[in-house]
């Protein structure tokens, strides 16, 4: 990294909203393999605790044909400064 200027994001949110017939705890959802797929592709930087940060929110819904996964990507830039 050059001093100054554009420094790539050092930190993304991920946000994993599930929508299950019988939602289970957010520590037991299978949201690993799902964000280590986002890394592979690139999407994510990394997994890292440096690099990212994140919440589970599961949702009751009624039916099968309702139930889905939903992901949110926020990123942080950081700007620093020239001087």
């Amino acid at each position: 990294k050059e001093t100054g200027g554009w420094v790539p994001p050092a930190c993304a949110f991920i946000c994993f909203h599930i929508y299950c017939t019988h939602p289970r705890d957010w520590d037991n959802t299978f949201t690993k393999p799902l964000q280590d797929v986002l890394v592979q592709i690139g999407v994510l930087a990394g997994d890292s605790c440096d690099e990212l940060q994140g919440i589970v929110i599961p949702y009751k819904v009624s039916s099968k044909k309702e139930e889905r996964t939903e992901i949110e990507i926020w990123y942080r830039q950081r700007f620093t400064p020239k001087v």
